[in-house]
């Protein structure tokens, strides 16, 4: 009998994170995405679903790289989610991943 085919990993960015005291820490996972122009990493204290352009960003420019951190203020949920930046917009968002510093 045939060996049924593992489920195929669905294309798009999945991003994970924590806070490390008032600093978020986030990783991510690509599949079947064209990053070669590299990231945006776009954080919000106002939407839950933060854009670029729009929200407040971090340019990652290397297309290899799979984390960053960013430094956040006491006392606020962020929302936070990471896209594949195409020049002058994002596509391929990835999922939120909401924060919320300690005062």
């Amino acid at each position: 009998p045939a060996t049924p085919a593992a489920p195929a990993q669905a294309n798009g960015i999945v991003l994970s994170g924590s806070l490390a005291g008032y600093t978020g820490k986030f990783t991510w996972a690509v599949t079947g995405v064209d990053t070669s122009k590299g990231f945006k990493l776009v954080r919000s204290t106002a939407t839950q679903q933060p854009v670029y352009p729009g929200s407040e960003y971090q340019y990652i420019s290397d297309a290899n790289t799979r984390s960053a951190s960013w430094d956040m203020d006491a006392s606020k949920t962020y929302y936070i989610r990471i896209c594949a930046y195409r020049g002058d917009s994002c596509d391929s968002y990835s999922n939120t991943i909401t924060l919320t510093t300690p005062a």
